[in-house]
């Protein structure tokens, strides 16, 4: 059984306050986003309840709409970005994965020769078939699991994604 999140035990090499922290300081870099969105849906799909939970989501959502208006037009973030409302859309103030599908689909229509961003957006459309196939590509191209890698613990997590969706 495959469990995305899967780096869940392992611990980020900052802290949530220090990746928003570094946002409020670099508030240009795609990265730092994308740090901290994974770091939060981490922390809250994993550890926390209560008080702290609602400071976190209201943080996510509030980083979340502030990056919208910085980044709609770039593909890497809205994959990712799409990949983490796909693991839990609520956290977002979603109530469906439409948002997330739209970005996945839009990031692939920004750069259709990226293979990593048509699986994503093959499989948010359930087109299994294809998914399959695009991953046993993906696993087999050093390039894009080096790019993926070069992300940190948010490019692990979906180069596990690509993994577990290969093994089925």
């Amino acid at each position: 059984m495959c469990v995305f999140l899967s780096l869940i035990m392992k611990r980020e090499n900052n802290t949530i306050e220090e990746n928003e922290e570094y946002v409020i300081r670099n508030a240009d870099d795609l990265q730092g986003y994308l740090r901290l969105f994974f770091s939060l849906v981490n922390q809250l799909l994993e550890f926390e309840n209560g008080k702290k939970s609602e400071a976190y989501i209201s943080t996510l959502q509030k980083y979340y709409k502030q990056s919208l208006e910085k980044f709609s037009e770039n593909a890497e973030y809205l994959f990712f970005t799409g990949y983490f409302i796909s693991l839990a859309e609520w956290l977002f103030g979603m109530k469906d994965l439409s948002i997330s599908n739209a970005m996945k689909k839009k990031a692939f229509a920004l750069e259709p020769q990226n293979l990593l961003y048509q699986w994503s957006y093959e499989v948010s459309i359930h087109n299994k078939a294809m998914a399959l196939r695009l991953a046993d590509i993906i696993l087999g191209d050093a390039k894009t699991i080096e790019w993926l890698k070069l992300r940190g613990e948010y490019g692990e997590e979906v180069l596990d994604a690509v993994r577990c969706i290969y093994r089925r």
